[in-house]
């Protein structure tokens, strides 16, 4: 990943290799993970979820084999959820009434994401961008799309499961094990 600073914005550009054997293989009959990024951005921000907006994606590709592939967004106001959490001192500190608040908040967005049908591909506490201002609820972005899939809602999914696994594998500060747990 890297930054440009655009005016008053930054911009993040991700860069996604190709790659060799089976996959490669499965890449020539779908969208490179840029493009697959790009709409599933798309689609969750028609469902009012926060997302980083993405500017543009692009690919090379070579005798349609994936080579390279690109997607630029425009970067979120906020920090991740670990940077958030582990804020123990100073003016922007969090009490822990606002961290437990926080993160019922954020259960709730999860579940809602699920409940659309959408199962998140990498659902890691540093995936999660929170953006804070005085006064106001907590606002959680998903980061990192591109292996984001929406099934239709009646099918029962047990990925559901990994990414609440994926959520509480890493101790996150100020979260005891009973947060984990709830």
């Amino acid at each position: 990943k890297a930054s440009l600073e655009a005016g008053s914005d930054v911009l993040f550009l991700k860069v996604f290799h190709g790659c060799s054997g089976v996959s490669a293989i499965k890449d020539i009959f779908r969208d490179s993970k840029a493009f697959r990024s790009m709409h599933q951005a798309a689609s969750l921000q028609r469902l009012n979820f926060k997302v980083p907006i993405t500017v543009a994606a692009g690919e090379k590709r070579e005798h349609r084999l994936l080579r390279k592939a690109f997607v630029l967004t425009i970067a979120v106001e906020g920090q991740s959820l670990p940077a958030l959490l582990g804020q123990d001192a100073g003016v922007h500190s969090i009490s822990l009434f606002e961290k437990r608040n926080a993160l019922k908040h954020l259960a709730l967005e999860v579940r809602r994401l699920h409940e659309l049908g959408f199962v998140h591909g990498d659902l890691v506490p540093t995936n999660i961008f929170v953006s804070r201002s005085p006064g106001k609820e907590s606002v959680f972005f998903f980061m990192d799309n591109d292996r984001t899939h929406q099934y239709p809602r009646w099918i029962p999914h047990t990925l559901w499961r990994r990414n609440l696994v994926q959520l509480n594998r890493i101790p996150l500060p100020g979260v005891t094990l009973q947060d984990r747990v709830r």
